[in-house]
């Protein structure tokens, strides 16, 4: 909202418990008029340390997921892009801290692609599997939600070659083996559809040498 800006907000349930001293049933939708007065922007809290960034990429990740859980994938995608952010040149001298900073790395990736896959924007979901895979090659995950991506995009070869190497991975995968038939289901259809059309295309070619050699 900017400066000067109204809007109306309805409220229920949860959000209601404390007016309950004004008699207004538990069940009831409260209705508020709201006037943006002034907008102040909130000082820059960004991480300095790799140890802060790590401890504020662990929070992004749990925001991030309760944003995708609830489908607010445009939200969701600005926290995982954060923590991609923070992590990327980050330098740890523990163990556990490389681990952790390369398992919010990869789950961030995998993450993001899975909220561009809801939005129906496969070429970016493909790109950022990619990148969760530079991390981690075996990541079934990823390789996984990337043959959607080409299943999706119609690269069935491609898709194929994915759950194929997820199965690999993990040989009771049965979402893998599903896609794969609906891959091979698919391939067909284009190769029967095909036929049908070079069919017709050769039927009119030949029904207009005929008509040449009539007249």
């Amino acid at each position: 909202m900017a400066t000067g800006e109204q809007c109306r907000v309805y409220l229920k349930s949860k959000a209601i418990e404390c007016l309950a001293k004004y008699d207004i049933p538990s069940d009831a939708t409260v209705e508020y008029d709201l006037t943006m007065i002034r907008v102040e922007r909130a000082k820059d809290t960004k991480p300095q340390t790799d140890e802060d960034k790590l401890a504020e990429s662990e929070i992004l990740k749990e925001r991030g997921d309760a944003l995708l859980k609830g489908g607010h994938y445009e939200v969701a995608i600005k926290k995982y892009k954060k923590i991609y952010e923070y992590l990327i040149s980050a330098i740890f001298n523990h163990d556990g801290d490389r681990d952790r900073c390369k398992y919010l790395k990869i789950a961030s990736q995998s993450n993001l692609a899975l909220c561009y896959m809801k939005m129906g924007n496969y070429d970016d979901a493909k790109r950022v599997c990619n990148r969760a895979l530079d991390f981690d090659n075996q990541n079934e995950k990823c390789i996984y939600r990337r043959g959607q991506c080409h299943l999706a995009m119609r690269f069935y070869d491609r898709a194929i070659q994915d759950f194929e190497t997820v199965l690999k991975i993990n040989p009771s995968n049965v979402a893998a083996k599903q896609q794969i038939d609906i891959c091979q289901q698919e391939i067909k259809a284009h190769e029967v559809k095909e036929k049908e059309l070079y069919k017709t295309i050769f039927q009119k070619a030949a029904q207009t040498n005929t008509t040449k050699k009539t007249k």
